[in-house]
């Protein structure tokens, strides 16, 4: 047998930090892969690169897989005996491919983290002219408090529609231009402009910038002030589906120690299915589908929506120490320098 990296000679030292096994996929020579297969594409590659490249198969990678994925490792969380069998499981797999350890004389670094559990979540309350609205948790929203908070809530807290909730200068593209929602409740669009237009040269097109994604719209949101963060859910422009999201966001969440308690997040993020937000746009006699094409089309202004949002929730807290692995591959012309590998182990 054979594994994936036992061959690598690079110029420059490689650092795998808290990286999936699959990295370190089994082989033999009989499933290698072969680089002149038909439909590969054909890259100049130095030769010690191309037996290493060579070792790689698609039953080495599943092997991996199949191993990590088991019953034993219990679904991998951190925190849990799933964690300390992954990680254990992965420094040995470096070791038997003949990386070193990445930490000094460790093959781990602490990461101290902390499980936000929301043990009660309220309806969600809209208000206006048109009466009172009420959204039941998973079924109809999600949400959640980043902050290491006890408790958390918006009261009748002004809902302003932004679009995509996105500021981004190089495309000269600011949703939330003429308008304050400090203390209030934002609700934006999932993805970025370029996804609707199609446009590659638009944010790159259907291909998800940094604007798109979700973390990114409740740090924008943090940053211009607002009280709470909803996005809502459609699953194309999304790429899952909302049990992905009912799912993911229930139960404990782990984020980073941080020096602040994250009380510089918004008291609220969360998601709304794209049933809740038509009716909630209903409510407010807009249209949510004329606006959503509107927000991608240059044209668009943020806008009140003359509606009250209340929500509260209630937490419970866990303290712990997660580890990430590190593994490096000492280099020869160039190293002290480094090209860094990571992935996800969780």
């Amino acid at each position: 047998m054979t594994r994936t990296a036992a061959h690598l000679r690079m110029t420059t030292a490689v650092v795998l930090g808290a990286a999936l096994g699959a990295a370190c996929a089994k082989t033999d020579d009989s499933s290698a892969v072969d680089p002149a297969a038909p439909g590969r594409i054909e890259i100049d590659v130095r030769p010690e690169a191309a037996a290493a490249l060579a070792t790689i198969s698609a039953d080495g990678l599943a092997a991996d897989i199949r191993i990590l994925a088991s019953d034993e490792f219990e679904g991998r969380a951190p925190a849990t005996p799933g964690e300390e069998k992954t990680i254990a499981y992965l420094r040995e797999e470096f070791a038997a491919i003949g990386l070193q350890p990445g930490n000094g004389d460790s093959w781990f670094q602490n990461v101290p983290m902390i499980a936000i559990t929301a043990d009660e979540v309220s309806r969600l309350v809209v208000s206006g002219e048109e009466g009172v609205g009420n959204y039941t948790y998973q079924q109809d929203f999600m949400a959640w408090t980043k902050r290491v908070s006890e408790a958390e809530e918006v009261t009748e807290s002004e809902l302003v529609f932004v679009g995509y909730g996105v500021v981004a200068p190089e495309y000269g593209w600011n949703d939330y231009e003429g308008v304050d929602v400090k203390g209030k409740t934002v609700v934006m669009l999932v993805n970025d402009p370029g996804y609707a237009t199609e446009d590659p040269n638009f944010f790159s097109g259907r291909t998800m910038t940094y604007y798109g994604r979700w973390t990114y719209k409740f740090e924008e949101a943090a940053r211009q002030g607002a009280a709470a963060a909803f996005v809502v859910h459609e699953t194309a422009p999304a790429g899952y589906p909302w049990e992905v999201v009912s799912g993911s966001w229930s139960g404990p969440q782990f984020d980073l120690v941080r020096p602040d308690d994250n009380m510089s997040r918004v008291r609220i993020e969360g998601w709304l299915t794209v049933e809740t937000a038509r009716n909630v746009f209903a409510r407010a006699g807009l249209d949510y589908d004329s606006l959503k094409a509107l927000a991608s089309s240059g044209k668009f202004e943020a806008l009140p929506m003359g509606l009250q949002a209340s929500l509260s929730i209630r937490n419970s807290f866990a303290r712990s120490d997660s580890r990430n692995v590190l593994a490096i591959l000492p280099g020869s012309d160039q190293a002290d320098e480094y090209v860094i590998y990571s992935a996800h182990w969780d």
